[in-house]
């Protein structure tokens, strides 16, 4: 059997679904998904990734905040249904602080920048 990939709308009602009811579900039923290739880099330690990577924001740091600390939950739901995704990449409000966390192993490491999406490429942005 080859894997197809789900479409985005399919995929996060599953994802957004896999969840109880509740404070957690109804922060993901109003933050915004993204499903694509990119990468993050970090000029400190001089630390580079990349891969087919799920970005979720939301609008309030309070819902950030919970995304962060859910983020092994997130990242095993994500693996669970769709083990082609590398990355999960939490960003803030206001784009400044991007969460990263590598599916494979679920390292995770936060990237702060002052002028937000440019620590993340693969496309527009």
């Amino acid at each position: 059997m080859t894997y197809s990939p789900p479409t985005p709308k399919t995929w996060i009602t599953k994802f957004v679904y896999s969840f109880k009811e509740g404070n957690f579900r109804r922060i993901l039923e109003t933050a915004r998904f993204l499903r694509r290739l990119g990468g993050v880099w970090q000029a400190n330690s001089l630390r580079v990734i990349s891969g087919l990577a799920v970005v979720i924001t939301c609008d309030t740091w309070k819902d950030y905040k919970q995304l962060v600390t859910k983020t092994k939950q997130l990242s095993y739901r994500i693996r669970k249904l769709d083990p082609q995704v590398d990355l999960l990449l939490l960003l803030s409000p206001d784009e400044t602080i991007t969460e990263v966390t590598v599916l494979a192993t679920l390292e995770s490491f936060a990237i702060r920048n002052s002028q937000g999406l440019s620590s993340f490429n693969g496309g527009k942005g």
